[in-house]
């Protein structure tokens, strides 16, 4: 986490005045939000950190993952930065109201914590890969709540929508603005100064606004064509248009194959390879290709210059040579399940865990990664991280997940306490049930009949809820003493006895569970 609270350290492609200008005048005329928006290959992020080197306000930098699609995740990361940066603030209390998983009042806690500290901005990049109505709901809460001193600049790639009340009422204000695609592309002039820079290529203003033509001024491919050691580059980028058409993303992948096939065969190994992994350290590299050379690997591909940024104390490549490189190595669907499989082995053992799951399920090793959620679900359930727990078990096979009971509870529990999806949840909860009895597991059996008559009663079906529990709590007393589900079938009935109005019932119901759990 504290490497996705430091600006990127990469190898400036050029300095841009008149955009580091624009959002200069934004932040001067105290915009509330400011939204970078384009496809990837655009420079959103070399851009901003960039600015947040230039500018004279304190920057507040996080960087989104996958997993920051949980509202907690996020506001977590956030905290995270905003300690970081105002060392006077203090950590502890604002991080436990988090892990409570209360989001309104983490982002009230947060927003008094940053009213106490002056003008500041807070930049969120890659905001399009933690999308989800959770999230959405807490930036729109995050925005209404910030004080009058804060910034925020949002980068995503295009197509990402945020149209909720608070961010339309400060359009409607003119307190929100932003760059688009327009705006980022490249002209000709810093195109010219880029080939200079980069290549120690002399390359004419006309050739510089044919190559600014062909690539829509997209500078993740003028460099790829940079990287190619033609003699007229604006020619080949323009005839590339005329043969492939205006798809950014296939002439991407054209020139990185291009670029890709030049290099060492050893060398295109270990890119193939570590393209797999969220980020690289040298260690990991060795461990992962089985060699003492990673360190050497690495400095060559930062002397390449081929898309390697530095996060940290880890490099990473650019998202859109990931990509390519991950669609490469896919050619052969053995190797590719064999690196990603060996890759989450690695992470895993590092204590990684999201990411080893995230590996573990591109490689479709769905008993690596139910068997790791097994041991590491209930974690991610508890420290705010139900959605993308929810949206890993989605993934994972049918058959694989049925013969899981533990995982299909954790599934019934985030569809009915996050989704509000009561009829899925006793689904869930049915099954995993019967598959307890298979297992010849009783008490996770019962444990499943309480969430299931949980769900009955949120649904507003008291009276079945009552008839379930209170079978639940007999098959209970047949099998043995057992605390902890006691406790928790208890406790159940207290909450319907309060549903159904009997006050008196439910209480002495939560006094003995209370005394069950102590």
């Amino acid at each position: 986490m504290d490497d996705r609270i430091r600006l990127p350290i990469s190898n400036l492609i050029h300095r841009r005045p008149r955009l580091l200008d624009k959002l200069a005048e934004f932040v001067a005329a105290k915009q509330r939000l400011i939204t970078v928006y384009a496809p990837g290959g655009y420079g959103k992020s070399i851009l901003l950190a960039d600015f947040a080197q230039t500018t004279d306000l304190p920057v507040c930098w996080c960087s989104l993952e996958a997993t920051d699609r949980d509202p907690t995740s996020f506001l977590t990361l956030l905290a995270h930065s905003i300690t970081d940066r105002f060392r006077e603030l203090d950590p502890a209390p604002l991080f436990q109201l988090i892990e409570r998983g209360d989001t309104q009042a983490s982002i009230h806690r947060i927003a008094d914590a940053l009213a106490s500290v002056g003008p500041h901005i807070i930049i969120v990049d890659d905001y399009h890969k933690a999308i989800s109505a959770g999230m959405t709901l807490a930036m729109n809460n995050l925005l209404d709540q910030l004080p009058e001193t804060s910034i925020m600049i949002m980068a995503a790639r295009e197509g990402v929508t945020l149209e909720t009340s608070q961010i339309l009422d400060l359009l409607i204000d003119e307190r929100a603005t932003g760059l688009s695609e327009a705006e980022l592309r490249f002209n000709p002039d810093e195109i010219q100064r880029v080939m200079r820079k980069r290549f120690g290529r002399q390359v004419d203003l006309t050739d510089a606004a044919e190559l600014a033509r062909a690539t829509d001024g997209n500078i993740a491919q003028v460099l790829l064509a940079g990287h190619m050691q033609s003699a007229n580059i604006s020619r080949v980028t323009s005839g590339l248009k005329q043969w492939l058409g205006e798809d950014h993303l296939v002439i991407y992948d054209y020139l990185a194959r291009e670029v890709f096939d030049k290099q060492p065969p050893e060398l295109q190994r270990f890119l193939l390879w570590t393209s797999v992994l969220p980020d690289m350290t040298v260690d990991i590299c060795d461990e992962l290709l089985d060699i003492t050379e990673g360190g050497s690997y690495l400095e060559e591909l930062a002397r390449r210059d081929l898309f390697i940024t530095r996060i940290g104390l880890r490099l990473r490549y650019h998202d859109l040579f990931a990509e390519f490189l991950q669609s490469k190595l896919k050619e052969d669907e053995a190797e590719y399940r064999r690196v990603f499989r060996k890759a989450a082995q690695l992470l895993a053992a590092r204590s990684r865990f999201e990411e080893a799951v995230n590996l573990y399920l591109g490689a479709q090793a769905w008993d690596e990664a139910a068997s790791l959620l097994e041991m590491k679900g209930h974690f991610f359930y508890n420290t705010g991280r139900a959605l993308t727990l929810g949206q890993w078990l989605n993934q994972i096979s049918a058959a694989e997940l049925a013969r899981r009971p533990r995982l299909l509870l954790l599934q019934g529990d985030i569809l009915a306490d996050h989704l509000s999806d009561y009829e899925q949840a006793m689904d869930s909860y049915q099954r995993a049930e019967e598959q307890f009895i298979r297992q010849d597991e009783l008490i996770g059996a019962v444990e499943a009949q309480v969430s299931r008559a949980n769900s009955l009663r949120q649904a507003g079906q008291v009276k079945e809820a009552l008839e379930l529990i209170s079978d639940s709590l007999a098959s209970l007393e047949a099998l043995g003493p057992n605390d902890r589900i006691a406790a928790y079938a208890i406790r159940v009935r207290g909450l319907v006895y309060g549903t159904m109005g009997n006050i008196m019932r439910a209480l002495a119901d939560f006094r003995h569970a209370l005394a069950l759990y102590e």
